[in-house]
């Protein structure tokens, strides 16, 4: 088991990290009001509430929870692996950007009158900018004295992320399709193998076929779960495994191009400074 706890002003952030040799079901209790960011980092979560009932999160998935009083359930199952990132915020924290989203002011009338509540119905998908905006959160490489300020401003962020999109997501209700569970675990076994074959990029006619579904509903499912395209998830993850190799690694630059997927490394290198304002080799020295 690691666990992580980090504290800011307004906020604190756990991090809690399973592999499992046995099934257990963890329990805890406070008698304190919780208002809790919750994002499945590593497979799904499945836990019970009081207040809320049964909770069914599949990995990436987030939302806002409140309840006036915590009493908490998780099952982990033996032979599995689970990390799960939760920031819990006092209330004049998000009551900051409540004029920017109003469907957040809706929430927190209910945490005022310590009413159990969710953020939304839906439980939406991490895209891949806030995945990379929490592993930043739990592994910025910075000094004492600036790893709180980055911190800060990285919490921010991801939660701005996350209500965009879940403002997004309402409003954009008459657009979406009927996705089955069927249809869901098929649309992101496309997004694992676009990841897999990063070097050898697939089409969406071939990713539609490899997966089971017409390039229709691929397209459209794709973008409801992930709120965006097949081809801007792609390019937004190939960016950022080549920063994870640049920053973890010695591999040289042109081989870390061919491994995301470019032939030629003025592409890279253009693709590169547009995502992250700088060059490979920039980043490399710092």
């Amino acid at each position: 088991m690691i666990f992580h706890e980090l504290k800011g002003g307004g906020f604190t952030i756990v991090y809690s990290h399973y592999i499992c040799d046995r099934s257990v079901t963890l329990e805890a209790r406070s008698n304190a009001p919780v208002t809790e960011f919750q994002l499945a980092c590593k497979n799904n979560a499945h836990f019970h509430r009081a207040g809320l009932g049964e909770v069914y999160m599949l990995e990436k998935q987030f939302n806002l929870f409140h309840t006036p009083y915590w009493e908490t359930s998780c099952d982990l199952h033996e032979g599995n692996e689970y990390a799960t990132l939760v920031i819990t915020f006092e209330i004049a924290y998000l009551e900051k950007l409540a004029p920017h989203f109003p469907f957040l002011d809706v929430f927190l009338q209910q945490v005022e009158e310590q009413t159990p509540a969710l953020l939304s119905d839906i439980y939406n998908y991490a895209n891949i900018q806030m995945m990379g905006i929490a592993h930043d959160i739990l592994y910025g490489d910075f000094s004492a004295q600036v790893k709180n300020l980055y911190v800060e401003a990285k919490v921010i962020e991801l939660l701005i992320q996350a209500l965009d999109k879940v403002g997004h997501f309402h409003s954009n209700t008459a657009a979406r399709i009927v996705l089955r569970p069927y249809d869901i675990e098929r649309i992101k076994e496309a997004a694992e193998l676009l990841i897999q074959n990063m070097d050898n990029p697939l089409t969406i006619v071939e990713l539609a076929h490899r997966v089971g579904l017409n390039d229709y509903k691929l397209k459209k499912g794709f973008k409801q779960i992930y709120g965006t395209t097949i081809f801007n998830y792609f390019m937004s993850a190939r960016m950022e495994r080549a920063k994870s190799l640049l920053e973890e690694t010695n591999i040289p630059i042109m081989d870390i191009a061919y491994q995301t997927g470019y032939r030629n490394i003025s592409n890279f290198i253009t693709a590169f400074r547009k995502n992250f304002g700088g060059s490979p080799g920039s980043l490399r020295k710092r």
